[in-house]
């Protein structure tokens, strides 16, 4: 069952633009980009296929915006995991300086 949206207009915003990526997310991750369509994303969402087309346009930019959600986290987590930009930097030199062949 779709989540209820807020009443409030602005976090109605928030929430429809959310819960279309989230049902985005799962829909490509198991149709593929292919395979989705914005019809059934839409309907996963609780809002209509024109809301979706107002926020994202095409069906191609709403996957760039589900990739671009997707890889933002992973690198969050990948920070958080490492220790945070600096950390990530003197690994990634550790790791240069460890297979440089002189």
């Amino acid at each position: 069952m779709p989540k209820r949206l807020s009443s409030h207009p602005q976090a109605r915003t928030e929430d429809s633009r959310s819960a279309i990526l989230r049902a985005a997310i799962k829909l490509f991750a198991e149709e593929g980009e292919a395979g989705a369509r914005t019809d059934t994303i839409a309907r996963a969402a609780g809002v209509n296929k024109a809301l979706l087309h107002y926020y994202f346009g095409t069906k191609e930019a709403l996957y760039g915006a589900v990739l671009e959600e997707v890889f933002t986290g992973l690198a969050e987590r990948f920070r958080q995991v490492l220790g945070g930009p600096e950390r990530c930097r003197e690994e990634a030199a550790a790791l240069q300086g460890w297979t440089s062949h002189d």
